[in-house]
Formats: C-alpha cells, structure tokens, sequence
C-alpha cells in the first residue's frame, strides 16, 4: 500500500514540471530598469526641481532612483547626484548647489541588481542670480575698504565708483579682487592715484558703466584686462561726462582689456601714459558720440597727447566721424597716423602738432571737411601733406606752423574752401604754397591770414585765384621778393600788413579796392614805392602806417585814396621827399603824425585834407621841412 502512494505522488510531480514549459532549472530574466526624466521645474538661481518615473524593474526590484547632472551633456551618477530611495514609484529631488545663469544636462536614473539605467536627457538654464544694488556713490580709499565693501556682495551700485585717495593721492590698494562680483554702474567708474594697484582683474564681471571711465595717475597699473566685459562708456541720451579717459598712468603698456569696447558716449582721452605703444585694444570702437566736458564750440571729440612711447594709433581705424574735435599732439614717437584711415569728417578742429617722429599723414585720406580748423605744427619729420588729398573744405583757418622740414603744401591740392584764415608760420623749408591753387577766398571779417617767418619760401604763386581774404600780414620771409601770387586780390575785409619784407615793390596788390581794416607798411628795407595799392580808395580799420621803409622815395600810390577811418602816421621814411601821393585824400577819423623822415620838404599832398576841414590832432615834426596846419592851407606847403 505504501509503494502505491510513492508512485503517486512522483508521478503527479512529474506532471506538473511538465505544465511549467519544460523548463526543469525554474530561473527567472533579469534587465535594466527603463526610466523616463519628469520636466525641470521650480528653477532658481541656484536650485531646480528634478524627478522621473520607472515604466520597468526590468525584473528586480529597484536598489536605488534619482537625478545626476552636469554641465556636459550625458551626465552620470558619478557626476553630480541625488538619491531619491527605492521601488518603483515616480520620484522627484531638488538639484541644489547650481551656479546662477549655467546651462545643466539632467537624467533620471534607476538601479536593480542588472545595473544602472537613465532617462532622457533634458537641459534647463538656471535663473540670474538676483541683483544686490548698493544705493549712492561709493568711495574704495584702502584695502581693507575694498575688501569690506566686496564682502557685503553687492552686483550693482546705483551711483558711481571711486577707487583710490583724491585727497592724499597715495592709496596703498593692490589688487580689486574682492570687487569681482560687481556687474553694472549707474553712474561713473574712478581709478585715481593708486600707488600699487597693477591690474583691475577684480572687475572682470562688469559689463556696464553708464557714465564715463576715468583711471588716472595709478603709479604701476600696467594693463587694463578686468575691463574686458565693457562694451559701452557713458551711451546713454546725453554725452555729458560720458568720456573715457586714460591718463598720467606711467606703466600702463596696453589696454587690450578693451577690445570689446564699441561705442564712447562722451569723449575719448588718452594723455601722457609714458609706457602705451598703441591703442589696439580699441580695435572694435566704431562711435565717439560725444565732446569733452560737452563743450559744444571746440570741443575735443579724441585727444591724444603726449604719450611718449605711442608708435601708430591703428587701434582707431574704425572710426569714421567724430561730433568734436580730434587732437594728436606731443607723442614724440607716433610715425603715422594710419589708424584714422576711416575718418570722413571732423566737425570739429582737427590738430597735429609736435609728434617729433611724424614722417606721414596718409591715414588722413578719406578726410573730406573739417568743421573747424585744421592745425599741423611743429612736426619736425613731416616734409609733406601727401595722404590729405581727399580734403576739399576748412570751415575754419588752416594753419601750417613750425614744421622745420615741410618743403610744399601739395597734399593739400583738393582743398577748395577755407572759411577762416591762412597761417603759415615759421617753416623753415617751405618753398611755395602751389597745393592752395583751389582757393578763391579767405576768412571773414575779423581773421588774420599770416605769412611769416617761412625761412625757404620763394614765392605765393598757390594764391593766384584768391579774391578775397580777411586780413593779411606778410612778415619776414628772407627769400620772398615778390607777392606776384597775390595778383587778383580784391578784397581785404581786415588789416594788411607787409613788414620786414624784401620786397621792392608792391605791384601785385594793383587790383586791390577795398581795406576793411588796417594798413600797415613798415621795415621794409628794399620797398621803393606804394604803387600796387594805386587802387585804393578807402581805408576802414583805426590806423594807416607808413614807417621805417629806408628807401621809400614816394608814397604815389595812395592817389586813389580818399578816406581814412581812423589814424595815419608817416615815420621814419629816410628818403622820403613828398606825400604828392595824398593828394586825393580829404577825410582822416583820427589823428594825422608825419615825423622823423629827414628828407620831407615837401607837404602839399595834404592840402586837400586840411583844405576840406580837417580838425584832429596834427602832429609834423622832425622832418626836413614841418609847417602847420595853416601853413598848408595858405599854401607854404613846402621848402
């Protein structure tokens, strides 16, 4: 009976192995978890919400569940992560410790006894981190204040920052480190007298300054690379203290740390940084908006000067037009001006003097008007104008002074308009003024063109078509003989004067009418005779002048001569004999003098003057012959 049932019960375990498959081992398949990664959410400058959901143990149960993520795509639990417990239920986990503004990849992830799984990636940006504004100005005199105040973490200042001592002038602040979490100013940034500071690394992070910059006087500042982040000074709606300034910053080398600079809301200001080569770090700046000090009448848009290691200024090379004057002046080593290949137009002045290395001005090609004046002195390797070729006007005067090698004005033979007056001053090699044959006219009422002091100049044929001027003075030029070039003046609205001059005669000035101001001929060793002023009818200026010519025989010339305005002295004339040439003359507003000329015996050209009235102040003495006023009108006018 026993041996029944053993077979019994074997036979129905058998049976049953059977139902299951076959499969007599009774293992069962374990995979990896499959897991989807929830949106990101809750997002802060710091912090996000995380979280998935398991579709699958794969099998097994679930060991461990959370986030990991990084900032290189594909992020694993090795990277940054959270653990969000076990099973198989939908998780979520907050990612903490997140940098502000950052761009995160995100997995949810699973483990069983197969192994890790992850989700889909996801990216999400964190939130800025919430600006810290510091309310008022704010003045950094020490170290420990620098320190202090960059503790306290503030982003912004709503107002403007000055670092260094304005009363001492002797601040000990080394480094701006502290100050690196600062991104924007309302007003102005100050760096003055900083006796150790190197850099301002610390200021890396600040991209906005909506006043002016200026560092000044920083003893050892070597290199502006913490301003890196500024792409704008001052542009705001006005341009008023808007400038970016640079000066007396002895071993400041470059400003590289400029080169995302694009637009200057005021002024720009580079003054005696002794050790600055070039201003490349200014590559990217296309716009000046602004003048200095917003003087509206001769206010300087760029001004560089005297800083006495500058060799090219191609760091300007983009820019095209200014909104005030442009100054290059005292950069003994400056070659070129290369950099101002782009310039157009200066509605301002623009000057160039006393850059000692200044061989070229062909970066001053594109230069069309100038507003103002144009003013080049005193650049004592410039021999030529060449590379201004494209310039056609001068609002105002064009002056051409102390530049001891410029031979010609040729550069300047495009030049049609000169509002203002003609100065050329003390060239010393100078030989003619050909490059002017374009101009018809000079100045207004009131200006002074002069021709002085011009050691080689032999001629003024380059004037030939002017008509009219302002007022002109010639004034000792040893080698010109004649004013030939002055043939077709007409109009003088001011004074002339010609003195020290070796001219023997006058001539060219034959076509001359009108003197709107002064006449003044004097010291004029070889001058013989007045004849080219033989025109002339009336004289408007205070004074007419005739002195010290030793050759001077008559004054005929002023035949034509009716009306004097103001005074008329004759004096010191050697050789004079008569004043025939007064003849026509009836009305002097001032006072007549005619003394010291030895010869003068004869007075009877002023017969007609004191015949019609005359009544001023009479004074004739220490000539040959000196009647009085009722001498000549009772005819005993001469001896």
């Amino acid at each position: 009976m026993k041996r029944i049932q053993v077979v019994y019960l074997s036979l129905l375990l058998f049976l049953s192995c059977s139902k299951n498959g076959g499969d007599s081992t009774g293992t069962v398949e374990i995979s990896l978890p499959i897991v989807t990664t929830a949106v990101v959410t809750n997002l802060t400058d710091n912090s996000a919400m995380g979280g998935g959901s398991i579709t699958s143990s794969g099998g097994a149960n679930i060991t461990a569940k959370g986030v990991c993520w990084s900032v290189e795509p594909n992020p694993v639990v090795e990277d940054s992560a959270i653990n969000s417990g076990t099973g198989e239920s939908s998780f979520t986990a907050t990612l903490s410790g997140l940098q502000d503004n950052t761009t995160y990849f995100v997995r949810a992830y699973a483990t069983n006894s197969a192994g890790t799984a992850y989700g889909n990636e996801l990216s999400f940006t964190t939130l800025s981190e919430p600006a810290k504004v510091f309310l008022g100005d704010v003045t950094l005199s020490t170290q420990q204040e620098v320190d202090d105040f960059g503790n306290q973490g503030y982003t912004e200042i709503a107002g403007g920052l000055i670092i260094g001592d304005f009363i001492e002038e002797n601040s000990s602040i080394t480094n701006l480190d502290a100050l690196s979490g600062l991104t924007s100013l309302d007003r102005f940034l100050v760096i003055k007298s900083n006796l150790a500071l190197t850099n301002v690394d610390g200021l890396s992070n600040l991209a906005v300054v909506k006043d002016g910059i200026s560092i000044e006087r920083n003893s050892v500042l070597t290199n502006l690379d913490g301003l890196i982040n500024i792409t704008s000074v001052g542009n705001t709606t006005t341009s008023v203290g808007k400038d970016l300034t640079l000066r007396s910053n002895p071993k400041l080398t470059n400003i590289d740390g400029l080169e995302n600079l694009s637009v200057i809301g005021g002024a720009l200001v580079i003054y005696e940084n002794d050790d600055l080569t070039d201003l490349d770090g200014l590559s990217n700046l296309t716009s000046i908006e602004g003048i200095k000090d917003n003087v509206v009448n001769g206010g300087v848009s760029i001004e560089i000067i005297g800083n006495e290691s500058l060799t090219n200024i191609n760091g300007l090379s983009k820019i095209a037009t200014t909104k005030g004057s442009l100054k290059i002046s005292k950069n003994s080593s400056l070659v070129n001006v290369d950099g101002l290949s782009n310039m157009t137009n200066v509605p301002g002045t623009v000057q160039i003097d006393n850059n000692d290395a200044l061989t070229s001005l062909h970066g001053l090609s594109k230069l069309v008007s100038i507003g103002n004046n144009l003013i080049i002195n005193s650049n004592s390797a410039l021999t030529g104008l060449v590379g201004m070729d494209g310039l056609i006007s001068i609002e105002g005067n064009l002056e051409i002074s102390g530049n001891g090698n410029l031979t010609d004005l040729d550069g300047l033979s495009s030049l049609s308009s000169v509002q203002g007056a003609l100065i050329l001053f003390s060239n010393t090699s100078l030989q003619h003024v050909d490059g002017l044959i374009k101009i018809s006219s000079f100045g207004p009422s009131g200006s002074w063109s002069s021709i002085m002091f011009n050691d080689s100049l032999t001629n003024l044929s380059g004037l030939s078509n002017v008509t009219s001027m302002g007022g002109l003075r010639i004034l000792s030029n040893p080698l010109l003989t004649n004013i030939d070039g002055l043939t077709n003046l007409v109009t003088l609205s001011s004074d002339l004067e010609i003195r020290e001059s070796v001219f023997t005669n006058i001539d060219a000035l034959q076509n001359l009418t009108r003197i709107g101001g002064s006449l003044r001929i004097s010291d004029n060793p070889l001058l013989t005779n007045l004849d080219g002023i033989n025109n002339l009818s009336a004289i408007e200026g205070i004074d007419v002048l005739i002195e010290n010519n030793e050759v001077l025989k008559d004054i005929n010339g002023m035949g034509s001569l009716t009306v004097i305005v103001g005074s008329l002295t004759i004096s010191s004339n050697p050789e004079l004999t008569n004043l025939d040439g007064l003849i026509s003359l009836s009305s002097i507003g001032g006072s007549l003098k005619i003394n010291d000329n030895i010869l003068l015996s004869d007075l009877c050209g002023l017969q007609t003057l004191i015949n019609s009235g005359y009544s001023g102040d009479y004074d004739v003495i220490s000539n040959l012959y000196n009647p009085s006023r009722q001498d000549i009108a009772d005819g005993n006018c001469n001896n």
